[in-house]
């Protein structure tokens, strides 16, 4: 049973929303996943904090041997951009539920072009790494939406596709559910009586 809590924090991308990036990267690079997975993804990840700018990268990944064709892979970003299925019909029922809903992400300033879309009626809050400077599950990332809404981590219930950003919220004091399938999360969440039985 989880213990009651004041704010649902959900994952936005591959949790709600399909994140193209690894595949518009396959095709702007016409090279393999299973190439591109090599790559060191320090810059990524500083992308993703507004830590270092979009050129910075592609300039990184180009010393690492993977040329991208910057117009290509930004076509098939922005194309790849979806609802999971069934996402946005759960979103709302965990609002007509009546939660504190809360959207987080690890994503670079593109989220920008997805709040203007696919979460412009959503009218959740969304904290994003690139507006924060930190990654999720650093603390510092969750410093800011705990202040907002006046809370601690005791108070927050994370559900997310990432193992390790659930467990790290969970080892500092919150709670979480490690989200794979929205018939399996609900119910998690049914227990956590969040959404009806």
């Amino acid at each position: 049973m989880i213990r009651p809590y004041k704010l649902l924090v959900v994952d936005v991308m591959d949790t709600l929303i399909h994140d193209p990036w690894r595949e518009a990267l396959q095709a702007a690079s016409g090279l393999p996943i299973a190439r591109l997975n090599q790559c060191d993804f320090t810059a990524w990840r500083q992308f993703e904090q507004a830590l270092v700018d979009e050129a910075a990268y592609w300039r990184d990944l180009e010393r690492q041997g993977v040329r991208v064709e910057v117009a290509r892979f930004h076509t098939v970003r922005r194309l790849g951009y979806r609802w999971l299925p069934g996402a946005k019909d759960w979103l709302h029922s965990l609002q007509a539920a009546g939660s504190v809903i809360v959207l987080v992400t690890n994503y670079p300033v593109w989220l920008e072009e997805v709040r203007a879309t696919l979460l412009a009626d959503s009218e959740v809050s969304v904290y994003a790494s690139y507006q924060i400077g930190a990654r999720k599950p650093a603390p510092a990332f969750f410093a800011p939406l705990l202040a907002d809404y006046h809370a601690t981590m005791s108070d927050l219930l994370l559900v997310d596709d990432d193992p390790i950003n659930v467990e790290t919220v969970i080892q500092a004091g919150g709670q979480g559910i490690v989200h794979r399938t929205i018939a399996a999360t609900s119910a998690a969440l049914q227990g956590a009586r969040v959404l009806a039985t």
